[in-house]
């Protein structure tokens, strides 16, 4: 029942604001990798 209520309650205005919020994490975890990948790049290059 809990399960069906949560599908329910995400179906209503809630579920654009978690699905932002899903969004920004997802996109905040990607930049911050993209971000470590292109540092990890220039510390090589700059180690050679």
């Amino acid at each position: 029942i809990e399960e069906t209520d949560q599908d329910s309650s995400s179906d209503s205005l809630p579920d654009s604001r978690t699905h932002l919020r899903w969004f920004m994490c997802h996109f905040g975890q990607s930049l911050l990798h993209v971000a470590q990948v292109v540092i990890g790049y220039f510390m090589m290059l700059g180690c050679d």
